[in-house]
């Protein structure tokens, strides 16, 4: 809409406000100084609006409002003194406030970037500034990101306003988006406090595996629980990858930079193959049993016995096991 309609249209509401009050109270009142002065008000502030950008016609609109206004300024302050005592009183006010308002709005800015940098979501900060200036108990933000075999991840950033003018991150949900990669998982909803995970962590924990989240916490979906939302429940646990992996006689464990990416790959939620007396495995962590699982091709099974013993995995000492926590949408409801 042009500038000039939006004048117009804001003043055709001012003028049947004005009718409707005059319906509801006497002539007197509506003729009174108290009256006039609110309808001063309005058209001051109607034409702060409007300033910068416009063309002929829109000039000449902002003119006549302008005459308008000044003229019901005159009504009511007939004394040029008077006149140019307010205005410079209505300026004073102005340059006060101006800081202070300016501030607020830079202290949401300051705050609401480092809660996005905090979770590396810098590249978002314009729109979720505009959200946070829409005066919401909350807002949400949403990113899509390609993952294996075509499937779509989509993230909902869910943000909550904790004071007047700072934000939060609450939680985030992950769907994975229907592609040809298998089955379609309805998603998971995840605590903030676990860390914003690697996409190819999500995609991996959406697909069943478990992952080390960025404060060290591993978890998995129960998929035999689902929330009202349809999304799988979480199940957190304290687990050292490096205690289950210490009996493994692996060959390719000699090397410790082939090691370390191993353990890397595990953390993400990937199978991975290991050389043990010339025999190849695949192992994936079970953080429940607290020690590690065996696959060759898609068997699981259970090394044991003659010259299988090096690869049996023993439990970890009782103090470096915990206990499951069990986590409702991805927030802890107890142990």
């Amino acid at each position: 809409m042009k500038v000039q309609n939006r004048i117009a249209e804001e003043m055709k509401a001012i003028q049947s406000r004005h009718k409707r009050l005059a319906g509801l109270f006497s002539p007197g009142i509506v003729n009174s100084r108290a009256f006039k002065l609110e309808q001063l008000k309005e058209l001051e502030s109607l034409a702060a609006k409007y300033r910068r950008g416009l063309n002929s016609d829109e000039r000449f609109y902002k003119r006549l409002l302008t005459a308008e206004k000044r003229q019901l300024e005159r009504n009511l302050y007939p004394s040029v003194l008077l006149r140019l005592a307010r205005n410079l009183t209505r300026l004073g006010v102005a340059l006060i406030i101006a800081p202070y308002r300016a501030g607020k709005k830079i202290g949401n800015n300051i705050a609401l970037r480092q809660e996005l940098n905090k979770y590396g979501l810098s590249s978002f900060h314009k729109q979720a500034l505009n959200k946070a200036e829409q005066h919401s108990p909350g807002f949400s933000i949403t990113d899509r990101k390609m993952v294996s075999s075509g499937a779509q991840l989509q993230m909902d950033y869910n943000f909550s306003r904790d004071k007047p003018d700072t934000f939060s991150l609450k939680d985030y949900s992950i769907s994975l988006l229907p592609a040809s990669v298998g089955e379609t998982v309805s998603g998971v909803r995840l605590d903030a406090a676990y860390g914003i995970l690697d996409e190819e962590k999500l995609f991996n924990l959406l697909k069943g595996s478990p992952v080390k989240t960025e404060v060290g916490t591993w978890i998995t979906l129960d998929r035999n629980d689902k929330d009202k939302h349809g999304n799988y429940q979480v199940k957190a646990y304290n687990y050292n990858l490096e205690a289950a992996l210490r009996n493994i006689k692996a060959k390719e464990f000699n090397n410790p930079v082939l090691k370390a990416a191993i353990l890397g790959n595990l953390e993400m939620g990937q199978k991975q193959s290991v050389t043990v007396k010339g025999k190849r495995f695949e192992i994936v962590p079970d953080i429940k049993a607290q020690s590690i699982i065996y696959y060759q091709g898609s068997k699981k099974i259970q090394p044991s016995g003659g010259d299988m013993l090096a690869t049996k995995v023993l439990p970890l000492k009782s103090n470096e096991v915990s206990n499951e926590e069990r986590v409702s949408n991805g927030t802890k409801k107890g142990i």
